[in-house]
């Protein structure tokens, strides 16, 4: 028996042909996410034609392009004239936009039914169709976590049953419902969007590249 088990642990288990292609499928998302340009070199919304300040007066010109940009709001909305960005979730939205390759399809900077009540907690829905963007998104936010950079741990979660039937994703804090949520917590959970959204794409790029 002894003898059977010792065989048993030195077999090698070959690799099936779904795991190959599954291998391969996740190197090729990496290589794409590592290929995306940057907001210097392409504007990451896609809807902006706006005539840039400098000598080019370009619809194209990335020289105005950052999260400070006045157009960003508007920009990044799907219907700016009723629902632009908000601005405490601003920041995030444009660094998923600059990612390229998880879209933002919904979000909310996070608000209070009363002073002790939380009416919808700050958040980020993004679309993807491959699994390893969500997944580098997550590790990023549990490294900041446990850095402290943040105030609480923020979850990636596929969100269930959306209108669209993309397969969508969302970015939120986990908080607990024992934690009644102040008008100071609140702040500090969208403080944690600028903290998040600040370098998003360099510390996604890093995992990428390990």
């Amino acid at each position: 028996m002894n003898i059977q088990l010792a065989k048993l642990a030195t077999m090698k288990i070959r690799t099936s042909s779904t795991q190959k292609k599954a291998s391969e499928r996740r190197r090729n998302d990496l290589l794409d996410l590592l290929s995306q340009d940057d907001d210097k070199q392409r504007r990451p919304c896609p809807d902006c034609h706006t005539l840039c300040k400098c000598d080019k007066h370009s619809s194209h010109c990335t020289c105005g392009c950052s999260v400070d940009c006045k157009y960003a709001p508007r920009m990044l909305s799907s219907d700016p004239d009723l629902y632009p960005i908000e601005s405490n979730v601003v920041p995030l939205v444009y660094a998923m936009s600059v990612l390229r390759v998880a879209e933002p399809c919904w979000s909310c900077e996070g608000h209070l039914k009363n002073d002790n009540e939380l009416l919808r907690p700050p958040q980020v829905w993004f679309y993807s169709d491959s699994t390893v963007y969500p997944e580098l998104i997550s590790e990023y936010l549990h490294d900041l976590c446990f850095i402290k950079e943040t105030s609480c741990l923020w979850t990636v979660m596929l969100c269930q049953h959306t209108a669209s039937h993309a397969t969508t994703f969302s970015i939120k804090p986990e908080i607990s419902e024992e934690v009644k949520i102040t008008s100071k917590i609140l702040r500090q959970l969208q403080n944690d969007l600028h903290v998040i959204s600040y370098s998003l794409r360099e510390k996604v790029f890093k995992l990428a590249e390990k």
